[in-house]
């Protein structure tokens, strides 16, 4: 789904690239981040990229929910995800989910 980038003066919320591979990292390999998502706690740094590559993937499809950054602004880093999880485009609702 082609979202907008979303920016006040502390955060942006915007695509991830592949570059972003050790913030992201960073908390998708803590136990108590994942502990209630579908996935496991990434165990090294390949598994994030081939997530990334996954999500940035999505991007090209308008049909498909996607996740997107939070990004500190002043530290020009990823603290966590944002996105839609789930869209209805006939009852114009979607679930958006986040973790950080």
């Amino acid at each position: 789904m082609i979202l907008k980038i979303i920016e006040s003066d502390r955060i942006r919320i915007r695509p991830l690239v592949l570059t972003d591979v050790d913030d992201v990292f960073e908390f998708t390999s803590m136990e108590e981040v994942t502990e209630f998502l579908s996935w496991e706690a990434h165990k090294n740094k390949k598994v994030t990229e081939s997530f990334l590559e996954s999500v940035i993937d999505s991007y090209t499809d308008e049909e498909k929910a996607s996740q997107w950054g939070i990004e500190l602004i002043e530290q020009n880093k990823i603290i966590g995800i944002t996105g839609y999880i789930s869209i209805e485009k006939y009852h114009e609702r979607a679930e958006v989910a986040y973790i950080t």
